[in-house]
């Protein structure tokens, strides 16, 4: 349906006398009627931009979910990392100790460094 102005002049005349409490049962009647098509109306002017709407809503949700599954992935593996450096300290502690033991029976033995 068309919203013409002239039922645009018929809605606000039957607005203001609702506003000041002068309409009728048939102006109420009329008043509902005329609110129904707009509703309608803008309604369908709308669709359009709410199912873009839709459809942009449903791809941003499916790429979140795909960056939430991609940072749980990643997360793995700086756990993955983290637990390796701490493997190589430990590995560097424990050879820096046994050169130091290694250096010290050198040392023992031959009385120079």
């Amino acid at each position: 349906m068309v919203w013409s102005d002239e039922k645009q002049q018929q809605f606000d005349r039957l607005r203001q006398r609702e506003a000041q409490g002068a309409l009728t049962e048939a102006d109420a009647k009329e008043l509902r009627a005329l609110v129904d098509e707009l509703d309608a109306d803008e309604a369908t002017a709308l669709r359009p931009a709410l199912e873009r709407m839709r459809t942009s809503q449903e791809e941003l949700s499916a790429e979140k979910q795909r960056i939430e599954q991609e940072n749980e992935q990643l997360a793995g593996i700086i756990a993955k990392q983290e637990r390796l450096l701490c493997e190589a300290q430990d590995s560097l502690h424990h050879l820096r100790t046994e050169r130091a033991t290694l250096c010290e029976e050198y040392r023992a033995i031959t009385g120079r460094e």
